[in-house]
């Protein structure tokens, strides 16, 4: 054998073994990859992972809101994340459905978040109750009492045609003198309008729509909005990270 056949031989090897090792690596680089992904769609299933989240946040968004414009076949993804919002220390979400639909099945949604409450908190979990605005006491009350969940399903009628209805009702309230002119004001407005819907601290909008689909416009004038992924693809860290620049965030109030 000659110089040139030894050469082309060792070459040879070199190239199959730089295969091998590539293919080996990239076995690997795959496996670590899974695992990973792994971890982070699951990290949030445990209680116990999400306690210690919530040590980390200065500060918690007491009502966080959902605007949602896909289409909900399934009430399970929905579910999940208002549990996990509840465990990160929440007390009332509203979910904004731009279709309508949800509130054609209430039951069915509470059903579901009863569900995954038991798959989180491995008991039955805290009492909620799912409820539309126009069945809805005083929201404002709930929200301070920390003692009942409160997951409240709005649709376009609960924009800004809320707004055209309080109106009409304090232009009839002069009318008959119930109110005075001059005593209407931002204020006055205000607490109308925030009697049965509290001002939503976090606004999550779902989809990748940079839209808020005609949500009600007062209750957003000081609400932090962030947009996330379709529900169905959501996994928990995407919901601690919008938390966590919530927490972080300094809210100015126009100042």
């Amino acid at each position: 054998m000659g110089f040139a056949d030894i050469l082309a031989t060792l070459c040879l090897h070199s190239v199959h073994g730089v295969m091998r090792l590539k293919a080996s690596t990239t076995y690997a680089f795959t496996w670590l990859c899974s695992c990973l992904l792994y971890v982070v769609k699951h990290r949030g299933t445990k209680i116990e992972s999400i306690t210690c989240d919530v040590k980390t946040l200065r500060k918690i968004p007491l009502h966080t809101t959902f605007i949602v414009e896909e289409k909900l076949e399934y009430y399970e993804d929905l579910a999940r994340v208002v549990t996990w919002i509840f465990a990160l220390g929440g007390h009332v979400v509203s979910v904004y459905d731009s279709k309508g639909d949800l509130k054609k099945d209430l039951v069915g949604l509470r059903t579901a978040i009863v569900l995954q409450q038991g798959k989180l908190f491995g008991t039955a979990g805290p009492a909620v109750q799912v409820t539309t605005l126009q069945d809805a006491e005083s929201l404002n009350a709930l929200d301070k009492t920390g003692e009942l969940f409160l997951v409240l399903v709005l649709s376009p009628e609960d924009g800004r045609q809320h707004i055209v209805e309080t109106a009409v009702s304090v232009c009839k309230a002069v009318l008959q003198k119930r109110v005075k002119i001059e005593d209407i004001n931002i204020d006055f407005i205000d607490k109308k309008l925030t009697a049965t819907l509290s001002e939503p601290s976090l606004a999550i909008v779902f989809g990748g729509l940079h839209s808020l689909l005609g949500y009600p416009p007062w209750h957003l004038r000081v609400t932090e909005i962030h947009f996330l992924p379709e529900i169905r693809k959501l996994v928990y860290q995407d919901l601690y990270t919008v938390f966590q620049k919530y927490a972080n965030c300094q809210q100015r109030l126009g100042t």
